[in-house]
């Protein structure tokens, strides 16, 4: 249930605070669903983010350098720290060029992808996804590469190609439950809607479904519904 929500650490929302009486508009406020981007739940303080990245800086071993990226990661997440963030591409990618071998290279190249898509790196983003799926094709990243290219297209409004990504990534996953079926169903939705098909009630629906399930991914659902259709 929480392959794609890896990213998605952050301080939940509660739906029934916040939005109780949001109204569910005929389209979205922004191109994509922006569930796959939801900033991580992160327990350090940015303090103590930045402290320990400080110490981290002088060591070069690939462990380190992992653990350097994912703290500059965390840090850009909590501080809306840009600085953070091009550093943590810089070590995602000097890791990947110095340490090709690495046990969790998988990982490391679906983290520089998406830190990559998230300054609008788009066509190094997908460099980046190609060679992980290609490379590495029975990683559970790979599901997740693809369901990025969906996001990524419905945000063009290239139905097609949003389709097909989305097709293969439900493919790969098998029967989703739970949190990942509600987060599936919600890019088929949009995608319904990208396509000139009214998809207001299946949201208003979705929505309704996510906050029948205490799960926290749900409510990371809900959240995601409420910040991309509500008036």
């Amino acid at each position: 249930m929480r392959f794609l929500l890896a990213f998605a650490l952050c301080a939940l929302f509660s739906s029934s605070t916040l939005h109780a009486q949001c109204a569910i508009q005929s389209s979205p406020n922004s191109g994509a669903p922006s569930l796959l981007d939801v900033p991580r739940r992160i327990t350090s303080t940015v303090d103590e983010l930045r402290a320990r990245a400080a110490a981290l800086r002088p060591q070069s071993s690939a462990p380190r350098l992992f653990e350097l990226a994912e703290t500059l990661r965390d840090l850009s997440g909590a501080a809306q720290d840009e600085a953070a963030g091009a550093e943590a591409i810089r070590v995602w990618a000097t890791i990947v060029q110095d340490h090709p071998a690495h046990p969790r290279i998988d990982e490391v190249l679906f983290e520089l992808a998406m830190a990559l898509a998230r300054t609008e790196q788009h066509d190094r983003a997908r460099q980046v996804f190609h060679r992980l799926i290609s490379r590495h094709p029975q990683s559970d990243r790979v599901p997740r590469a693809y369901l990025a290219f969906a996001v990524y297209y419905l945000g063009q409004r290239d139905a097609d190609a949003a389709s097909r990504f989305l097709e293969r990534a439900t493919s790969l996953v098998g029967t989703p439950v739970g949190a990942m079926a509600l987060y599936l169903d919600y890019l088929k939705v949009t995608l319904r809607v990208i396509q000139g098909r009214n998809g207001t009630r299946s949201i208003a629906a979705l929505r309704d479904r996510a906050r029948a399930d205490p799960s926290p991914e749900s409510a990371e659902v809900v959240a995601a519904i409420e910040a991309d259709w509500c008036r």
